[in-house]
């Protein structure tokens, strides 16, 4: 018998085929289990369809999970690299129906077009012989482009210019299931078990503090639909429409957005897949009932008015669902409920939902709307428990420790472990270098042994590996800016004149490596470089385009990264013409030039007001000025409430010396206008003026440019009353002008003979009275000019006299 079977070979070559045989991939299973996503297969095999995924209204690849801009470049990428993919893999972490592209819709078994889903599958059962479920649905929800790129709607025939748009249309076509632990929604009764199989959701331990959970959608679209109320989102300072992406810092043009584009709204449109079961925001600030028209103040006085008079399904015992604000036009922000007034709308907003406090944490008693809030609340930890490892602060949340570290310990931030003592380094490749010099007899472990780096450590690398290649392809002269003066990015040598920089890289450069470069910085920042003589140094062409300089430096070889920024700052150093060489705008100086590159490169968002900057630390500095609190001045008694005034006041009323100095003779200025006027007098550099775009005036300041066009320019607006009498001004200056007068303060006196008045300008009138009022020609002495102004008319005969003899001389 053993003889008989030998041809299948030996039991231990049988029992290495049963290894061999993988197990399927669980996305596998789940389609062979599941008859919807059978019938989705079939979809794909024996039709043109096209997969995808989307985050965030963008499109993604099923198979590889690229990013593509719009669905042509994808349906290029699908044919070309995945026409032989998976077709399973395609469901991959998909708990809905799987999206797909119809636009071009085929058999690929005869090459018929298709019309839409249903007419494809009755087709390939009926003409083809495939068996198709129809017993459950297609398991697919398709998307269609007409030949003008508009996103048709396959049920109503709608049409939409934007992705978003369609996205969020089309369910408003089928029916919405929603997790009734955890508020999360599904297209299907698939993702919805799925999601209760996979995941823990908050059970509702929690009780209100109304006593039963409260169903407001109800009550939400019935005052959406009979009011003029309009919905808004909000990032950071911005007003967000909730239908596109339009963003408004100004409340005026987001209600204008909503009246020209989205007048005639679809309801179930507004209540995203984010909401879940949140407040919806609105903007009560012209309320009318759109049933009669009339104007309505608050919003309880709205839902009495449609409950009484219009007999609409109100519920009074379950809240509005809403939260009202009266944005106006963004000048004051008053509450809409009990007319408290704010500073900003960030205050305002989390004010208003303190009105609507449904859960209220044990602990420390802040109260939250929904359920989902206070049990995220509930995971912080509400003692300080995180301590500064450089200094005796403590804090609550592991982010704010984090922060704290990245603002006040910037310098040395990597510790050698091994060292008794713990010494400190800028950078990492400095400690590295300390670890193997001290420990040379033993063997340190591989980077990839001895951590696994970040997603974000990599970028680092990979930045610093294109910059790295560019230097090397390209004559590029690496610099840094500090003070007025031009550094050399190896040795930092200053110089004030840009030829005499470049001519000092060439020669400091061959002596040293692209690591001395970074050991200068005490984090990850971009490298100055003057493109102005760039040359190739494998075949000497020349380019001034960063762009243009990697794709050649790719051609000879090359690596760089494109996923990540070139890690380098092009500049091109002209003193007689400052200008960007990306959209070649001017600048006076080189510092408002180095400001505009934030433009170009913003790496690093602010999450709260959305500006832009390049490095990290520029962000870090600017974050500043969005911390409040009380910050009181450690030389005398005023209290700032944000950071970065009490800063710049100690660098005004408590400076050190002069803070403008000159980098040609060292000599310092009080202002920035003496400077520049000592380097025009006395060292002969261009005396730099802003000129008004819209006149032909001059000026020797930014500043002094900016106050002209505000107050010729642009329409005035006095916006600021004074508290005592009726009047109103411009500006706060006029207004802290006008305030002498009730008042009554007299803070400028007089150094000669000790009157005070109540403005400089008056006392500086005053000092005039305190020249030398003496006759030149009789020695009589005056109190007053005009005294001596007077009695110059006396000798007016002597001095035409003279003037004549004068003349007289010079002609003859």
């Amino acid at each position: 018998m053993t003889q008989f079977f030998s041809f299948l070979g030996t039991r231990k070559e049988l029992d290495g085929l049963k290894k061999e045989s993988k197990p399927k991939r669980l996305f596998e299973r789940s389609v062979n289990q599941n008859p919807v996503r059978q019938n989705a297969v079939l979809i794909l095999k024996h039709s043109t369809a096209f997969p995808f995924k989307t985050r965030f209204n963008r499109i993604i690849c099923s198979y590889c999970h690229e990013e593509f801009q719009n669905m042509t470049i994808l349906r290029e990428h699908v044919t070309a690299d995945h026409s032989n993919a998976d077709f399973n893999s395609a469901f991959y972490k998909v708990v809905d129906d799987l999206k797909v592209d119809i636009t071009q819709f085929k058999c690929n078994l005869c090459s018929v077009d298709m019309a839409n889903v249903d007419t494809f599958m009755t087709h390939i059962s009926r003409d083809h012989g495939i068996s198709v479920n129809f017993d459950v649905p297609f398991g697919v929800l398709p998307y269609r482009q007409d030949t003008t790129g508009l996103w048709m709607c396959l049920d109503c025939y709608k049409s939409f210019s934007e992705f978003s748009q369609i996205n969020a249309h089309l369910r408003s076509h089928v029916k919405i299931l929603t997790c009734d632990k955890c508020g999360a929604t599904f297209l299907s009764k698939q993702g919805l078990r799925q999601h209760e199989k996979s995941f823990k959701c908050n059970k509702a331990s929690y009780k209100p503090r109304f006593g039963k959970a409260l169903k407001h959608r109800s009550n939400t679209e019935i005052i959406l639909q009979c009011s003029t109320a309009c919905p808004f989102r909000t990032w950071g300072h911005n007003f967000n429409c909730v239908f596109c992406r339009v963003q408004s810092n100004d409340p005026v043009g987001l209600r204008t957005h909503m009246a020209n584009r989205h007048a005639n709204f679809d309801i179930q449109l507004v209540f995203s897949r984010k909401l879940r079961k949140d407040f919806l925001k609105v903007d009560i600030t012209d309320l009318q009932c759109k049933l009669c028209f009339m104007a309505i103040d608050s919003l309880d006085e709205l839902m009495t008015h449609l409950k009484n008079d219009h007999k609409q399904p109100l519920n009074f015992d379950v809240q509005p669902g809403v939260l009202p604000f009266k944005l106006n036009d963004g000048s004051t922000w008053k509450s809409a409920i009990c007319k408290m007034q704010f500073s900003n709308f960030i205050s305002l907003k989390k004010h208003t939902s303190e009105h609507y406090h449904n859960y209220v944490c044990d602990t420390c008693g802040e109260g939250f709307i929904t359920e989902n809030a206070l049990v995220a609340h509930t995971r912080i930890p509400h003692d300080n428990k995180f301590k500064c490892s450089r200094c005796i602060a403590t804090f609550t949340t592991l982010e704010e420790r984090n922060l704290h570290v990245k603002t006040q310990h910037t310098n040395l931030p990597y510790m050698c472990v091994y060292c008794k003592d713990k010494p400190r380094f800028g950078t990492w490749e400095l400690r590295c270098e300390e670890q193997v010099g001290r420990k040379g007899n033993v063997k340190l472990k591989s980077n990839e042994q001895r951590y696994a780096r970040s997603a974000r450590a990599e970028a680092r690398i990979a930045t610093k590996g294109n910059a790295k290649a560019l230097l090397e392809c390209w004559s590029l002269c690496p610099f840094t800016w500090h003070w007025s003066r031009f550094k050399c990015a190896y040795c930092e040598e200053g110089f004030l004149q840009c030829a005499e920089l470049r001519a000092h890289v060439t020669e400091c450069a061959p002596k040293h490596s692209f690591k001395d470069i970074y050991s200068n910085y005490k984090e990850m920042s971009l490298i100055n470089v003057d493109v102005s003589e760039a040359t190739c140094r494998v075949c000497s062409c020349s380019y001034s385009n960063v762009v243009h300089m990697r794709q050649h430096a790719i051609q000879h070889g090359y690596h760089l990264d494109s996923a990540q920024p070139d890690g380098v700052l092009p500049f091109r150093l002209d003193k007689e013409d400052w200008r960007c060489v990306i959209c070649r705008e001017p600048f006076n100086n080189f510092l408002k030039l180095y400001e505009h590159m934030n433009v170009h490169y913003q790496h690093y968002i602010c999450a709260t007001c959305g500006k832009g900057y390049m490095t990290a630390m520029r962000l870090r500095k600017h974050s500043e000025v969005h911390v409040t609190g009380s910050f009181p001045c450690d030389k005398c008694a005023r209290v700032f409430t944000m950071r970065a005034a009490r800063d710049h006041h100690k660098a005004q009323a408590h400076a050190k010396g002069p803070r403008y100095g000159c980098p040609h003779c060292n000599i310092r200025f009080k202002t920035y206008y003496h400077r520049m006027n000592h380097l025009n007098e006395a060292h002969k550099e261009k005396l730099v003026l802003y000129k008004c775009n819209v006149c032909e005036l001059t000026f020797s300041t930014s500043a002094k440019r900016g106050a002209h066009v505000r107050s010729v320019h642009l329409p005035q607006q006095r916006t600021f009353p004074c508290a005592h009498c009726d009047w109103l001004f411009k500006n706060k200056s006029d207004l802290k002008k006008h305030m002498v007068k009730h008042t009554g303060d007299r803070n400028y006196s007089c150094t000669v003979c000790g009157k005070s008045y109540p403005r400089n300008k008056t006392l500086r009138m005053h000092l005039r009275s305190h020249e030398d009022l003496t006759c030149k020609l009789c020695g009589s002495l005056f109190k007053q000019r005009s005294q001596l102004v007077d009695h110059a008319s006396i000798h007016q005969p002597d001095l035409n006299e003279l003037n004549a003899l004068g003349s007289n001389k010079i002609t003859t």
